[in-house]
């Protein structure tokens, strides 16, 4: 049986990104590890599809989800706008609100500083999270797009499994 919800709702609700309740109100400084093209459905038409990228971090299992405003700060701080020179950069990120569609949002930011040589050395060798539990949620709205590999792969896997359509 489970036990009763007493606390912040936001500790309960799963997500397979990362969200401003996972920082606990802590600055964090981490190291990107990859970045990985996405896509994220449009908040006022469902039927569409909207780029973004999720940026991963060394040792950390949730990656974050990355539009134009997170893309500029990564860029000024890498000093570069392709996703793999900001591989291996130290950066700080921190949780806050901001105000959008009528109501205050808790979102994850980007610092507009380079954090200190010690904090990225850190952040570089902290031990990596363990496994979150398993849930029986549905998948965030974002999705990973598959490389061209992978589409091949899962097109034939749905033709082995539904042959006749």
């Amino acid at each position: 049986m489970a036990a009763d919800a007493t606390g912040d709702w936001r500790q309960y609700v799963t997500s397979d990104t990362l969200q401003a309740a996972d920082l606990k109100g802590q600055h964090l400084v981490v190291v990107i590890a990859k970045v990985v093209q996405a896509t994220m459905t449009d908040r006022k038409d469902a039927k569409l599809q909207k780029g973004v990228l999720n940026v991963y971090f060394q040792g950390k299992k949730k990656p974050l989800v990355v539009k134009a405003e997170l893309s500029g700060a990564l860029t000024k701080l890498c000093g570069s706008n392709k996703c793999k020179d900001w591989i291996g950069q130290a950066i700080e990120i921190y949780p806050t609100q901001v105000w959008a569609f009528g109501a205050n949002h808790d979102v994850v930011r980007i610092s507009p500083k380079r954090p200190a040589a010690a904090s990225a050395k850190s952040a570089a060798s902290a031990p990596a999270e363990p496994e979150p539990p398993p849930h029986d949620m549905v998948e965030d709205e974002v999705r990973e797009i598959p490389s061209a590999d992978e589409q091949r792969a899962i097109a034939e896997q749905l033709k082995r499994e539904n042959p006749g359509g």
